[in-house]
């Protein structure tokens, strides 16, 4: 049990114990089995060891009952993210049609802007596309020059036109 002793964590060490020592009971009492346990620091023979045994293995078994159950939460937490991830990476898909149709014209995506410092040096970083957080242009080079559109929300995503005329 990780974090704090809940009640429902009591209730359960609890019958875990009452289980233990009516399992002992039966065993020790009516069918008159033996039992030993020996390590440098104890030692107990008979119903106490009977119990010790049964309530271990009883307890071994809940925690690792709690521990499936906390992996499968992590998951479907981790499951959930990559639904979010996927569903995020379909949305950033732009779909769009040049006028008039040129093979030689170039389309290029461009995402984010940047200064350079005063070395002229930059940084871009690029993530899943979203026209409400990213500056987006798709930008259309042909031999006579470039025209650009830019983006402002998903349903532009799904089919944008360029004029090149």
């Amino acid at each position: 049990m990780s974090g704090s002793l809940t009640s429902n964590s009591l209730v359960v060490v609890i019958t875990i114990f009452m289980l233990s020592l009516i399992g002992a009971y039966i065993l020790f009492k009516i069918l008159k089995a033996t039992a030993m346990i020996k390590n440098t620091k104890f030692q107990a023979g008979g119903a106490l060891a009977g119990f010790v045994i049964l309530y271990g293995t009883m307890f071994q078994s809940y925690q690792s009952l709690q521990n499936v159950k906390e992996i499968e939460g992590r998951l479907k937490e981790a499951k959930d993210e990559i639904g979010f991830l996927k569903t995020r990476m379909d949305a950033s898909q732009i779909n769009g049609t040049i006028i008039p149709t040129d093979r030689n014209t170039k389309i290029v995506l461009a995402v984010k802007q940047a200064d350079p410092d005063e070395n002229g040096q930059f940084r871009l970083s690029a993530s899943c596309l979203d026209p409400e957080k990213d500056d987006i242009k798709v930008f259309v080079i042909s031999e006579k020059g470039y025209k650009f559109k830019s983006i402002f929300s998903r349903d532009e995503m799904k089919g944008i036109q360029i004029n090149v005329q």
